[in-house]
């Protein structure tokens, strides 16, 4: 979707930094372990 919106506006797409793009990756996969050991913890409740 942000790709989509970003070459809407018909200007050069440029490269993210490569550091920034490390940092949110870290970040994606640090809520994907948090929402996976929620949903572990309401399995054991049920």
């Amino acid at each position: 979707m942000a790709q989509v919106l970003a070459q809407s506006t018909g200007r050069p797409l440029r490269r993210a930094d490569p550091e920034l793009v490390a940092r949110v990756c870290e970040q994606t996969l640090g809520e994907r372990l948090q929402s996976e050991l929620f949903f572990e913890a309401l399995r054991r409740q049920l």
